[in-house]
């Protein structure tokens, strides 16, 4: 029955009766299912009851005083579970679901001989452990320091001369003892194994979450490209390791041709398709190795890692090949063309920014001569090079003495 009940997943069901907004903390969440299926587990104890008290009534005497009380929390029950869809006041229903249950109970022991012989003293511990479940160490205290005045002041009532009604002989008091033993059991096994579950299920929800957002973190909402903070570091890392194993480091610095009169014409749902669709392509002409990022409007970066020279034009190529691609849009072919500047570590450049300032030269020179890719030439580029990394110097200057 425990592997049963563990295997289950019983969240669709209980949401079926929740009105939830969608940014609602996880943790809230849980405990708002966790709500759903206390109410339900009392709606089908009562009902429960209600029928075996119709069935089996005349074996333990008197039961009225237990048929009406159920006959009154039935409907109430079924108030709470609408207002729960309804999406009512989370706290109001918690305690008024732990009132109809301590109710109930206290009704129980009351027509049973008072706390000195009804064997259903033991149910108060019921509310409690859903007042823990509920509301957590505060809520649950202050709910087991009322039960335990509501228990001491039966038991006072009765130890000076209060004669609580006994609707039962001596063998439907075995009976009772059997039934209120079997109920208080039940529904404690049951109030665990529901706890458990939801406590298991909201560990995935908040891993699933925690996986979502840091993956959020580092990739571009529209395309799923890696973004620039996952391209630097990933850059860093591939530089580290070449260094580490004498091995080469290619970043390619891709500018879309042709991009801006699409969204001027066709709008920028288009040129969002458009962007998209050159991402996928980029995507799939790598290997695993390789790291593919969008760093701006329609500027992409690829690194290539553990690359040999001579395979530098063969992948050139086959990205300007797959980015060349046309998409279908509203029954118009949209396509764009695009320029590769490409620089190689450590042959091109000994760090990271270097490379990439390399890589940024080489495109703008592919693209001013409509080479299509352009690997970096030190001596054609030395002139740019001195004023790029004497701004660079500045730049790094200027922001040590700001935060000095």
């Amino acid at each position: 029955m425990t592997e049963c009940i563990m295997s289950m997943n019983i969240n669709p069901q209980l949401d079926f009766f929740l009105k939830l907004p969608e940014n609602m903390p996880i943790a809230m969440r849980y405990r708002h299912r966790l709500l759903v299926a206390i109410v339900l587990a009392c709606l089908v104890f009562l009902v429960f009851s209600t029928l075996w008290y119709l069935c089996y009534g005349n074996m333990i005497g008197n039961v009225k005083p237990y048929y009406y009380v159920a006959l009154l929390l039935i409907p109430s029950y079924l108030v709470l579970l609408y207002g729960i869809k309804r999406g009512g006041n989370y706290n109001l229903i918690a305690n008024v679901t732990i009132v109809g249950v301590c109710l109930s109970i206290l009704v129980t022991i009351f027509f049973a001989g008072g706390p000195l012989r009804s064997s259903a003293i033991h149910l108060l511990l019921v509310p409690v452990i859903m007042a823990f479940m509920l509301g957590g160490k505060t809520y649950g205290t202050l709910w087991f320091c009322l039960v335990l005045l509501l228990s001491y002041g039966m038991f006072i009532a009765g130890l000076y001369g209060y004669e609580y009604p006994v609707n039962a002989g001596h063998k439907e008091k075995d009976i009772l003892n059997l039934v209120h033993w079997s109920y208080s059991i039940v529904t404690i096994v049951f109030l665990i194994l529901v706890y458990e579950h939801l406590q298991l299920t909201m560990s995935s929800e908040q891993e699933v979450e925690k996986n979502r957002f840091q993956y959020l973190a580092l990739h571009d909402p529209l395309t799923q490209l890696a973004n620039r903070q996952l391209f630097e570091e990933n850059l860093r890392m591939a530089i580290a390791r070449a260094e580490r194993q004498d091995t080469r480091v290619a970043l390619f610095q891709v500018d879309l041709n042709d991009f801006k009169p699409i969204n001027d014409t066709y709008g920028h749902d288009a040129g969002d398709a458009v962007l998209c669709h050159v991402a996928a392509n980029i995507d799939a002409t790598l290997r695993k190795s390789d790291l593919a990022a969008r760093v701006g409007g329609d500027e992409f970066v690829v690194i290539f890692d553990r690359i040999e020279n001579k395979n530098i034009a063969t992948l050139a190529l086959k990205l300007l090949d797959a980015i060349a691609q046309p998409l279908d849009y509203r029954n118009n072919k949209l396509k764009v063309g695009a320029s590769i500047g490409i620089s190689v570590y450590p042959t091109d450049a000994d760090c990271g920014d270097c490379l990439k300032d390399h890589a940024d030269l080489a495109m703008y020179e592919a693209k001013k001569d409509r080479l299509g890719w352009k690997v970096f030439d030190g001596k054609k580029n030395a002139g740019c090079i001195g004023m790029l990394h004497s701004h660079r110097k500045k730049t790094a200057l200027h922001h040590r003495v700001s935060h000095a």
